[in-house]
């Protein structure tokens, strides 16, 4: 993975969890069907969502694999 900078500070970006109230993380949706029987049922293919905070400013930033 490569090193995330804050655009505002230029410091490097830690990896931080984000999740919601429930405990659940956060996740992209794609528009495409899962495979299997998953998909047969209208279920959605998902992604992980990484989440960097800047230990100077405190801004999130997120990110999600650009080939889905």
């Amino acid at each position: 993975m490569r090193e995330r900078r804050c655009p505002d500070c230029g410091v490097g970006l830690r990896a931080v969890e984000l999740v919601t109230s429930e405990g659940f993380s956060t996740k992209v949706r794609t528009g495409e069907k899962r495979e299997g029987w998953l998909g047969k049922l209208g279920v959605g293919e998902t992604r992980d969502v990484e989440t960097f905070a800047c230990p100077e400013c405190g801004l999130l930033r997120q990110y999600v694999d650009p080939d889905f």
